[in-house]
């Protein structure tokens, strides 16, 4: 893909303010990272049209004088057929934009960068009080100019907060919420049509977020301004696209005449809607026997309103099973599509006890064999719902069922046995979501969660077998719960040690991985302080890592290097995010995790809808919430006791 939307950019992050001898604000280096990333990935923005200033080394000293000057500099270069963006993180007032050393005019900066002699020129002020600007005019035709020359002229500006607002730092500390809002919009799929985005929907999308953290925080509520003088439609080409051309199936009979077929796809169905003109007025019998016809003949027929429509529904058929439908076909077509070596096993098809959900196994059962590799029917419905196609599914299903076995690891049952000791862990899952899966296992309370017990098989860089110790096994093992749990701490912290990094480097590694160089990463993720960033807490491996919770000396290190307790969020059941105490309430963060949980994390993986205070002095985890919500499928499990009226009022 060959994209240039001439966008050129200034991005001006202000964090210092020592001079002016008002409060520093960190937040800027990640609003930089935000919209440098957005931009980039999003607008399709070449990065070396990218100017970002935030100070030697990224200290976020950034003078006037160095804005005028960059400002001046981008006149004489950029032409007629660009775009120039300028976006400001840092202080505001009524009145200014807050630079290091001194205060410029908010007005008189928009009228300056108004003055580029390029096209279009786009501001975005992320600052306290930034919707404090004169109204912009739209552009009027110039009757002596040509419509061309008038279409995509002039200046728009999308502040942060109403004139007499705050602009507010996230709840996670590291960036704003308006720059976490927009450049969220700069990356939406939501807003792409035909492989444009406009810059009202860049508005209307941005709006859109920051109205859901005003609902969520009433108390820090901020509402955008946006003006623009620009006239026409601004848009930018993100994405090749060439215009589909849809079929259409006609049938001319001496009865009636199929005149148009209509694609009506829901998200999981097709659906075709017939415009079918009769030639004579027909009894009920003969429209029956006309709808029977035109449904047989359309079954099949590949009618789409668009290539992403016509990439999910190719080859399906109008109507398609539902689960329990599916299900009963595949016990009963699953053998015939498996290799002739494996006709002499038997088909099992049984629920399956996982972390947070049941599941429809299938094994195949041979003499001899201990252990069989299991796939489930609910991997395969979706596989179904994607291609459509039943006999791919099970196909493809039959095809890693074959490799699973071939790949699938001899296994010395006397040899677990022996060697149990050295290779139990434990794991931790949610005690109110698995109940059921509990009365199986040996196991102990820990909070809201349960510690369960593994025996490793095999283990390697990419992936880790291992079979749940169930009562039964425990007994055969002849080892208590507390002889599990004594073999496990030892066990998991020996073969999984705990890892605890910065987000900071995390970030630093997902950016490189998207293509952005060393270099710039190094300067956008300029180190915050460690107070104000997040921890993740997990293993070396990556893989059921939220366990390392459990270990308190690294807590207790942590805590002691930010000087303060912390708040464990579990992010999922392979890892938790710490953070100081300083950084928000409780009850805030918890309902940050439900969110995620609910919208992220597949339920397999989540672990808690609580969060956790770690007490540095007593050295003690405890809960540090109580949510009504316990189950992770969205369930409310236990109603709060007091139903206060006024309360549901407001």
């Amino acid at each position: 893909m060959n994209i240039n939307n001439h966008i050129y950019a200034l991005l001006i992050g202000v964090g210092n303010y020592v001079e002016l001898n008002i409060p520093n604000l960190p937040s800027y280096r990640m609003d930089l990272v935000l919209i440098a990333t957005a931009l980039i990935n999003g607008l399709k923005c070449n990065q070396e049209n990218i100017r970002i200033m935030a100070g030697e080394d990224s200290n976020g000293i950034v003078n006037a004088d160095d804005f005028v000057r960059e400002i001046g500099r981008f006149g004489k270069n950029l032409s007629e057929q660009d775009t120039f963006l300028f976006y400001f993180s840092g202080h505001g007032s009524a009145k200014t934009l807050a630079f290091s050393n001194l205060q410029l005019n908010q007005q008189s900066v928009i009228d300056y960068i108004d003055k580029i002699p390029c096209k279009n020129k786009i501001v975005f002020l992320d600052c306290c009080y930034s919707g404090n600007f004169k109204s912009l005019e739209a552009k009027h035709v110039d009757i002596e100019k040509s419509i061309n020359e008038f279409v995509g002229h002039g200046i728009a500006v999308y502040a942060s907060s109403s004139a007499d607002e705050l602009s507010r730092i996230a709840i996670e500390g590291n960036h704003s919420v308006f720059t976490g809002a927009l450049a969220t919009a700069l990356i939406s799929k939501n807003i792409v049509h035909k492989g444009k985005i406009e810059l009202n929907d860049i508005y209307k999308e941005t709006n859109r977020l920051v109205m859901a953290w005003n609902r969520k925080y009433p108390d820090k509520k901020q509402n955008p301004i946006y003006r623009s003088s620009i006239g026409g439609t601004i848009y930018f080409q993100v994405e090749d696209y060439k215009e589909y051309v849809p079929q259409n199936y006609t049938l001319h009979n001496e009865i009636y005449d199929v005149v148009k077929t209509k694609p009506l796809n829901s998200s999981n169905e097709k659906r075709l809607c017939v415009f079918v003109v009769l030639h004579e007025r027909a009894t009920d019998e003969l429209l029956i026997k006309i709808t029977k016809e035109v449904v047989a003949w359309l079954k099949d027929a590949d009618v789409y309103s668009s290539k992403s429509g016509e990439e999910k529904f190719r080859n399906i058929s109008v109507s398609a099973m539902n689960y329990e439908i599916f299900k009963e076909v595949v016990k009963e077509k699953f053998m015939d599509y498996m290799p002739e070596k494996f006709k002499g096993m038997e088909l099992v098809a049984e629920p399956v006890e996982k972390v947070n959900v049941t599941l429809d196994g299938i094994i195949l059962r041979e003499e001899g064999r201990n252990i069989s590799p299991t796939i489930y029917i609910n991997d395969m419905y979706k596989k179904y719902q994607d291609c459509g196609d039943l006999e791919e599914t099970l196909m493809a299903a039959c095809d890693f069922m074959e490799r699973a076995y071939e790949q699938a690891p001899v296994v010395d049952v006397d040899s677990i046995m022996r060697d149990a000791n050295e290779k139990i862990v434990f794991q931790l899952i949610n005690t109110e979501q698995n109940k059921t899966f509990l009365e199986q296992v040996p196991h102990r309370e820990f909070q809201d969660l349960s510690i369960v017990y593994k025996v490793i098989i095999s283990a390697d860089k990419d992936a880790v077998q291992s079979s749940k110790i169930t009562n039964e096994f425990a007994k055969r093992l002849g080892m208590s719960e507390e002889q599990l749990f004594k073999c496990a701490a030892e066990n998991t912290r020996r073969l999984f040690p705990p890892v605890v990094r910065s987000m900071n480097d995390i970030m630093k590694e997902m950016f490189a991985r998207d293509g952005m160089p060393q270099e710039i990463a190094e300067m956008m993720i300029a180190e915050i302080p460690p107070e104000q960033t997040m921890w993740v807490i997990s293993n070396e491996k990556g893989i059921n890592g939220a366990a390392s919770m459990l270990y308190e000396n690294e807590l207790h290190e942590l805590a002691e290097s930010l000087e303060s307790d912390l708040y464990i969020l579990p992010s999922s059941v392979h890892e938790v995010i710490a953070v100081s105490s300083d950084m928000g309430s409780p009850e805030m963060l918890a309902q940050m995790v439900v969110e995620v949980n609910m919208q992220e994390v597949s339920l397999d993986e989540r672990l808690s809808n609580q969060v956790y205070h770690y007490d540095k002095d007593l050295r003690k985890l405890t809960l540090a919430t109580d949510t009504p919500n316990k189950r992770l499928d969205g369930i409310v499990a236990e109603p709060p006791l007091v139903y206060d009226a006024k309360e549901k009022s407001r």
